[in-house]
C-alpha cells in the first residue's frame, strides 16, 4: 500500500510540523486497522519520540469513538456498495441509511453476503433522520449515489467532518490528511467537563437584597445569554468605577455556554456573505455609539474570508473538496476596546458563537449588547459573564487561562487566524466511481448473474 500525502502551502498553515507527523500517522492509523500496522507506526515511526508517542496514545483512544455512516440513495448502485463493503469490510460502519424504494434489494444482497445482525440498517425518507451529528466526536459518512450533483449538495449540507462520496474510507489517492488532530481538539468539546464548582467570589461582592447605605454606583450591568440580560444566581455583584457588575458562578457560566451552543447551531447555517451583512450592518449601527471601530471596519473590506473558505485539490483518482466550518464556541477577552471588536467581528464572521468575558481589566461588551439583539444576530450567538477575577472563569472555559487561549488562535495572518477559527469540513469523490464495477469483475468479488437478477 502506497500512499502519499501532498505537503503543499494549504496543509502547512493548518498543521505545524509536530500536528502534521501527528496527523499522517493517525490517518494511517485509521486507514488500516491492522495489528502489524499499529505495531509499525508505534514502534518505528514515533519509536524515538516520546512526545509524539504520548501524543498518539492519547488520541488513539479517541479513534474508537469516531462515528462511520453510509446513506444509500434510491438511484445508488446498490452492487457497488455490497462490493465495496467487502472489499473494505464492514465492522467499522456504525449505521447504514437506506432509503426506503431500494430497502428490499439491498436486504436480500446483504442477507446473501453477510450476517445481517452484523450490520444496523436503518430506512430514511427524510434527510433530517441524519441530517444533526449525534456527537462531538470525529464523524465520519460515505453517500452512494448515480447522480453526483445530488449528492455533492447533500455533502454540503450535512454536518459531518468527512464525507466520502461513492467510496467509504478510500485514501489511497493520497491527497489529503483526515482532520482527526484537529477535530479531537476542537476548543468548544472541553467546555463541558471542565467547569470549575468553586469560582471564587469577588473580595468586593455585594448581594443586591442587602446593599450598604454608603454604597454609591451609577448603573447596574447584569449578565447577558440567550439574547437577554440575566441577573447572576446568586444575585450577587462586584463593583468597579461606580458601576455594579453581575458576578458570575458556575451555574450561570453553564447557562450562558448552553446559550453559546443553541446559538452556534443557527449561526453557522448562515454563509460567510450574510455573516458579512448581517456585521457591516451592525457596525454602522455601532458608529454612533463607539469611537474604537476602525480596525472592524478595515476587516470588513477584506476579500481574503471567501477566498480561504473553499479549497480544492484533485488527482487522477479523487476529488477532494474542502470547506472551512465554525470551530464552535469561542471566548474573547481584551484590554482595548479596539482590539475587542476586531476579533469579535473574525470570530462571528468564522461562524462561531462567542462568550465576552469582563473583569475589572479588561474592556466590556455590556453597553452594546441591546444592539446585536436588534442587529439579527440569533439569541445566544454573543453572550457575556463577567467576573472581579475572570482566572476561574478562564480554565473552566478554555482549559487553560487567557493568555495561552487566545495564542492558539489569533496571528497577524487573516488566513491563519481564520483557519485557526474554523475546522475543516472534507469532501472526497471517487473519480473512477464509473469503473468501479469493472474493479469488482477483475477482483471476482461478485457475480454477474447478481447483477442482472
Amino acid at each position: 500500500m502506497l500512499m502519499i500525502f501532498q505537503r503543499d502551502e494549504d496543509i502547512d498553515e493548518e498543521y505545524n510540523k509536530e500536528e502534521l507527523i501527528l496527523s499522517v500517522v493517525l490517518t494511517i492509523s485509521n486507514i488500516s486497522r491492522e495489528h502489524k500496522v499499529q505495531l509499525f507506526l508505534e514502534n518505528v515511526i514515533l519509536k524515538n519520540s516520546t512526545l509524539y508517542k504520548t501524543q498518539y496514545n492519547g488520541l488513539k483512544n479517541e479513534l474508537s469513538n469516531q462515528t462511520n455512516e453510509m446513506i444509500l440513495l434510491e438511484d445508488s448502485d446498490v452492487y457497488a456498495v455490497i462490493s465495496y463493503l467487502r472489499i473494505v469490510g464492514h465492522s467499522h460502519i456504525n449505521k447504514i441509511w437506506v432509503q426506503t424504494p431500494i430497502k428490499q434489494k439491498f436486504l436480500s444482497l446483504i442477507k446473501k453476503y453477510f450476517r445481517p445482525k452484523n450490520l444496523p440498517i436503518c430506512t430514511w425518507t427524510s434527510i433530517e433522520a441524519f441530517s444533526s451529528r449525534t456527537s462531538c466526536n470525529m464523524n465520519i459518512i460515505s453517500i452512494w449515489s448515480e447522480d453526483v450533483g445530488r449528492a455533492k449538495y447533500l455533502a454540503t449540507i450535512l454536518d459531518r467532518d468527512v464525507i466520502f462520496i461513492n467510496m467509504h474510507m478510500d485514501l489511497y489517492g493520497g491527497v489529503m490528511l483526515l482532520p482527526w488532530l484537529k477535530i479531537v481538539d476542537k476548543l468548544h468539546k472541553r467546555f463541558k467537563t471542565s467547569f470549575n464548582d468553586s469560582i471564587q467570589p469577588s473580595k468586593n461582592e455585594i448581594n443586591l437584597s442587602n446593599i450598604p447605605s454608603n454604597t454609591t454606583f451609577t448603573s447596574i450591568h447584569n449578565l447577558f445569554y440567550d439574547g437577554k440580560w440575566q441577573k447572576p444566581v446568586k444575585g450577587t455583584y462586584w463593583k468597579h468605577n461606580k458601576i455594579l457588575w453581575a458576578s458570575t458562578t458556575s451555574d450561570d457560566a453553564r447557562m450562558c455556554f448552553n446559550s453559546a451552543i443553541e446559538g452556534l447551531k443557527t449561526w453557522k447555517t448562515y454563509s460567510v456573505d450574510t455573516r458579512i451583512s448581517i456585521m457591516v450592518q451592525l457596525l454602522t449601527t455601532l458608529k454612533y455609539y463607539s469611537k474604537s471601530l476602525r480596525g472592524a471596519e478595515n476587516l470588513m473590506r477584506s476579500p481574503q474570508f471567501n477566498d480561504i473558505s473553499l479549497l480544492y485539490s484533485q488527482n487522477d483518482r479523487l476529488e477532494v473538496i474542502q470547506n472551512r466550518i465554525p470551530r464552535g464556541v469561542i471566548i474573547l477577552k481584551e484590554r482595548t476596546e479596539e482590539i475587542l471588536f476586531v476579533r469579535l467581528m473574525k470570530i462571528l464572521i468564522s461562524g462561531n458563537s462567542v462568550i465576552v468575558l469582563t473583569d475589572a481589566n479588561s474592556s466590556s461588551l455590556a453597553p452594546y449588547c441591546d444592539i446585536f439583539s436588534l442587529a439579527k444576530v440569533p439569541r445566544g450567538v454573543v453572550n457575556v459573564l463577567s467576573n472581579e477575577n475572570t482566572s476561574d472563569l478562564e480554565m473552566s472555559l478554555c482549559a487553560t487561562d487567557y493568555a495561552n487561549y487566545e495564542k492558539q488562535l489569533y496571528t497577524s495572518s487573516l488566513k491563519k487566524t481564520y483557519i485557526n477559527l474554523t475546522l475543516p469540513k472534507q469532501i472526497i469523490l471517487s473519480l473512477k466511481y464509473n469503473n468501479f464495477t469493472d474493479d469488482i469483475e477483475h477482483g471476482r468479488l461478485i457475480c454477474d448473474q447478481d447483477r442482472d437478477t
